[in-house]
């Protein structure tokens, strides 16, 4: 068995020297016969190359037009979409710019009906304050048609003339007015006009009756004239140097007013009183 292997290993060895042989003797051969192939095959490619080269070049070029003429059209593209997007831009800035006029025009419009609802309110609220004003006023105009105002106290007296200037004396009146008929004399007495007119006249005699005049010293007829003073007792005085009757002399009341009465040229009792002191708090 063994012999076999080592047999079988010995041929192998010698094929492999006679393969080795082979290759070293034909390679001499290949570089005798390369040298000229290789001249033949390198002037074959320069002209080949030479062939092909122009051809390449032509598309070469038109690939280079070509190229150019993509990028100037996509050149000219992009500045025709640049300016159709800055249309479309300013088309939007437009639309923007109306609407935002539209909004103002209905915000001034709506600012407009605010304030003319806000004036009609104010109208309609002054009118009716002014119909209410009205009403009170002409509810107070009535009321106070309906208010007296004491304007006359009108003495019947036997002379007039006379009468006149002894209340102006005795009391310190001016006199407003004296008829020439001696039928009628005013004096200057504030807001109520003291006034006098004979006791027998037709008006009052045939209408209301005769002014009945009192018989004695003990009566006095059934109204009283009363005059305010400062100084009481110096008005008192002055009344009685002028004519005056004294009654009773000025005398403190215990209402708070000091009053002294007199009678006048016809009898009339005038009551000669201070002014009434305004009550206290205790009071």
């Amino acid at each position: 068995m063994m012999k076999v292997l080592i047999s079988s290993s010995m041929m192998r060895v010698t094929n492999m020297k006679k393969e080795m042989e082979n290759v070293m003797g034909r390679e001499p051969n290949l570089e005798m016969g390369r040298e000229p192939n290789l001249e033949q095959e390198l002037m074959g490619r320069e002209h080949n190359l030479e062939m092909g080269r122009e051809p390449n070049l032509k598309m070469d070029r038109e690939l280079s037009l070509e190229q150019e003429l993509m990028e100037l059209n996509l050149d000219m593209g992009q500045e025709l979409n640049l300016e159709l997007m800055g249309r479309e831009l300013v088309l939007e800035i437009k639309l923007v710019l109306e609407k935002g006029r539209e909004q103002e025009l209905k915000l001034k419009m709506h600012h407009v009906q605010l304030k003319n609802n806000l004036q009609l309110q104010i109208n309609l609220e002054l009118a009716r304050h002014s119909n209410q004003r009205q009403k009170r006023a002409s509810t107070t105009a009535m009321t106070s048609n309906l208010i007296p105002e004491y304007a006359y106290t009108v003495v019947y007296v036997k002379d007039v003339a006379k009468s006149v200037a002894f209340y102006s004396k005795a009391f310190g009146y001016h006199v407003r007015r004296l008829d020439e008929s001696n039928r009628w004399g005013e004096l200057e007495s504030g807001p109520t006009t003291i006034a006098f007119t004979p006791i027998h006249q037709r008006e009052t005699d045939d209408r209301s009756g005769a002014v009945q005049t009192p018989l004695s010293d003990r009566e006095r007829p059934p109204v009283e004239v009363c005059f305010s003073y400062t100084d009481v007792d110096a008005a008192y005085k002055r009344a009685v140097e002028n004519g005056a009757t004294p009654v009773s002399k000025p005398e403190d009341k215990e209402w708070g007013q000091r009053v002294g009465y007199v009678r006048d040229v016809d009898g009339i009792v005038v009551r000669m009183g201070s002014h009434v002191a305004k009550p206290t708090k205790q009071d």
